[in-house]
């Protein structure tokens, strides 16, 4: 083989030009620093970006000699025993068919260091020796996910939606529980300064809800594997500052100590001689990179060549899913570094105008924001004697424009929302020009856009019925004591977001049910076809959402799936035997004398964003998990409801608009606009708080009667004090909240109360609320009520 000395003394071969990197020992041998070798390859082809900091030799000299100069770029390591083929890293980062990213995912592939992600090199790495995965405590940190881990949900009219697998969802959970623990335990010590917390709190965030979304949410095959890797990426992410703030910050760099290399990290690359030479004595792997003509014979000892090790033969996926979009399309940065963690569904869109409307879109003048009495909650105070006044119309924080945090997981086209990019940050001077040109000003006169109310004052009480499930009494009173005069109204950009319901009202199975079982047991059948399918919806959809469904909608849409089922013929066929005046055609229906194009238009607009097209027959209906009736059953007869199931039903209506109108209201009031990403998932925090899980969605009906409706005080204290800690924030709060806790915490972590400490402020936080969303939103609540067959006091 014929070779020649290139322009750096390295050995080349004569024709292909690869190079032999011949082990050797520099002339001052006794010491042994970064840039020197352990391992040292040439990268096949040039990178797919630029580096900063790092300078690039030109392609296509010749040296003095005659010979190619090189140009390819020289990885070495001074810790390390292999070296990834960086050149493989490609510029567009988009999520794979394992629902990871390929060499773009840091708790597979070393990424490019920065000091806004300090913490990558400590993430642990993937064991990649025989049965040492087996052993490993966080063994499902890296599991791969397969289809028979995905468990379908029974009685959905779509086979594609579920959940993952119970036990491992549970024992993901488990994991999350006890890293927690020790996040927890960590932040009692005295030597740790709170402001140290704020990435590992971040991280904490995103690994528990999405560790509630995989338990509690029926989602699609792909956003389920999406979710998964979204938890162990940020269970890994929330482990390595753990780790780093519990034993990696104090290796402080000492030239004269060299600490043996910890394999079980994931490591880092850079072009910065400094960084290199502080990980390599810190014990932490780094790779090099450099153009040839920074890496000189002799100026390195070199103790091993290898081949670059290809993203393939280290088993990472490749392939691309046709649902996935690229969410990074830019050289190495922070930004691309959190470019895969940008990828959530668990942080639920409702809709707010801010996050589509134009930063230059002008709002409509407001109505005068202070109702004409404020004594309610400016003498109100906690005690057992029923307050007779009304609450109070709080005005919005800062900008009427109301969102959540901007976050890449909320917009979703024919690719899963989880794997759409985050929305860009604003910038300081953009954030002031957004909340000045979004200021409310009041006005007497109510905007030409403002929509009737149309209020249906039996909504304000809670309905005599067999399917009404109790409610504490506390709520009740609430409901009632709202002042519905349209002078309460808040005029804001979101003000017409709630006018429908987020889930059906649950007054549609309540109203008169007593008469009609057979038609609102269709109306039951066909919501529980469509209730797994609606949920995954509402988690991961993310278009512009202007309206949710009004009850007439809902009774249409459920009608409309009941009708593809084949029930609608079995109750007129019913309902014909039931009045001959029906059977004979003598009862007449007012005709539709709207234009066919108008009729189009309406039923358009009104239909669920729920695909029915594969509904052509009755499909067996479950309910929590249990079989309810069979297709066949609902072919041969009209079915009813039993009451059990249906109380349980209408529970479960009310529990899920009441948890996502208090989010969507507390979005207006304490307004996202002019908030950060973090700052917004911070107060989102403090709403999921208010409920049991941290979940805003829940497949499954509840085995205990806990919440803010649960029926004993002890059951309702902990999520009553969560409350009161929300509506603090509100403007115009009654005082008494903002100094009366309805819990003591104890040093031992945990909570005790009483009672009448809890009963009393629950007396004036309810109101407080209900009287907010109608301000709002011109509509009464959603109120919590007492899971069925659950114990009432207070």
């Amino acid at each position: 083989m014929l070779t020649y000395t290139d322009c750096y003394g390295w050995e080349r071969d004569k024709e292909s030009h690869t190079p032999n990197f011949v082990t050797h020992d520099k002339e001052d041998s006794d010491s042994f620093s970064a840039t020197d070798v352990m391992t040292i390859a040439e990268m096949p082809k040039g990178f797919a970006y630029p580096i900063f900091n790092l300078p690039v030799d030109p392609k296509g000299h010749i040296d003095d000699n005659g010979n190619p100069r090189p140009w390819k770029m020289i990885v070495t390591s001074p810790n390390m025993p292999w070296i990834p083929d960086f050149s493989a890293d490609p510029l567009n980062v988009c999520v794979r068919s394992d629902g990871r990213f390929y060499t773009a995912d840091f708790t597979l592939w070393p990424q490019w260091f920065f000091p806004g992600t300090y913490y990558y090199p400590f993430v642990l790495r993937r064991p990649l020796t025989a049965g040492a995965m087996e052993k490993h405590r966080y063994k499902l940190a890296w599991y791969d996910m397969k289809p028979a881990d995905f468990i379908p949900e029974k009685g959905s009219i779509s086979n594609d939606i579920g959940r993952l697998r119970r036990d491992l969802a549970d024992a993901l959970i488990e994991m999350r529980r006890e890293l927690c623990q020790k996040i927890k335990d960590l932040k009692a010590k005295a030597d740790v300064h709170p402001h140290l917390f704020r990435e590992i709190f971040h991280c904490e965030r995103g690994m528990v809800l999405s560790s509630v979304t995989l338990r509690c949410a029926p989602q699609s095959y792909p956003h389920t594997l999406i979710n998964l890797t979204v938890f162990q990426r940020y269970f890994l992410e929330t482990l390595a500052c753990y780790d780093h703030l519990n034993n990696w910050r104090f290796r402080e760099f000492n030239p004269e100590v060299c600490t043996p290399v910890d394999m079980s990290i994931i490591g880092t690359v850079t072009p910065d001689v400094e960084l290199a030479q502080e990980f390599y004595h810190q014990g932490v792997p780094v790779w090099l990179v450099r153009p040839p003509s920074r890496v000189l014979y002799d100026n390195a000892t070199v103790r091993m060549q290898t081949n670059p090790e290809s993203p393939l033969t280290l088993e990472l996926q490749h392939k691309v899913e046709p649902w996935a979009a690229v969410i990074h399309n830019g050289p190495p940065s922070v930004t691309r570094n959190r470019a895969c963690q940008s990828v959530r569904s668990y942080n639920i869109k409702l809709g707010h105008a801010a996050y589509y409307r134009p930063a230059n879109e002008l709002i409509p003048e407001a109505l005068p924001l202070v109702p004409p009495s404020l004594a309610f909650f400016t003498t109100g105070s906690v005690d057992n004697t029923p307050s007779t006044g009304r609450p109070a119309n709080p005005t919005p924080t800062g900008s009427v424009d109301n969102t959540q945090a901007a976050s890449s997981s909320s917009t979703a086209n024919a690719t899963p929302a989880a794997a759409i990019p985050a929305a860009p940050q604003r910038t300081a001077t953009q954030k002031a020009e957004y909340k000045g040109k979004n200021k409310l000003s009041a006005s007497k006169q109510p905007p030409a856009d403002r929509q009737p109310n149309n209020l249906n004052l039996e909504k304000f009480s809670v309905p005599k019925s067999e399917w009404e499930p109790p409610v504490v009494q506390a709520w009740a009173s609430a409901l009632s004591s709202v002042d519905h005069a349209e002078t309460n109204a808040v005029q804001h950009a979101d003000r017409n977001l709630l006018r429908g319901y987020l889930f059906p009202d649950p007054f549609l199975f309540t109203k008169g049910e007593g008469s009609n079982k057979g038609r609102s047991s269709i109306y039951i059948v066909g919501w529980l076809a469509i209730r797994a399918k609606w949920m995954e919806w509402v988690i991961d959809n993310q278009d512009d959402v202007k309206k949710y469904p009004r009850p007439q909608e809902w009774r249409d849409a459920l009608a409309d799936v009941a009708g593809k089922m084949g029930l609608m013929a079995l109750l007129a066929k019913n309902s014909s035997r039931a009045d001959p005046a029906a059977k004979t055609g003598s009862a007449t229906k007012k005709p539709n004398t709207q234009p066919p194009a108008k009729r189009r238009k309406v039923a358009d607009d009104q239909k669920l964003a729920v695909d029915l097209s594969g509904v052509k027959g009755p499909i067996d209906i479950c309910w929590n998990g249990e079989d309810l009736v069979s297709a066949a059953a609902l072919a041969q007869e009209l079915y009813i409801v039993p009451d059990a199931v249906a109380r349980e039903v209408v529970w479960d209506l009310y529990e899920h608009n009441f948890r996502l109108e208090l989010l969507a209201l507390d979005r207006c009031v304490v307004s996202r606009g002019a908030m950060s990403e973090l700052d917004g998932l911070d107060r989102d925090d403090k709403v999921r708080q208010c409920f049991p899980n941290d979940s805003l969605v829940n497949l499954d009906v509840p085995v205990e009667d806990r919440g803010l409706g649960a029926g004993d005080w002890g059951h309702r204290m902990q999520w009553v004090e969560a409350l009161r800690r929300v509506l603090i924030a509100w403007p115009q709060c009654p005082e008494i909240l903002q100094t009366t806790s309805a819990v003591q915490h104890l040093s031992t972590g945990h909570i005790v109360s009483d009672e009448k400490r809890v009963c009393g402020v629950e007396r004036v936080a309810y109101p407080f609320y209900c009287q907010t969303f109608f301000n709002y939103f011109g509509r009464a609540p959603s109120i919590p009520h007492i899971l069925p067959f659950g114990n009432l006091s207070c």
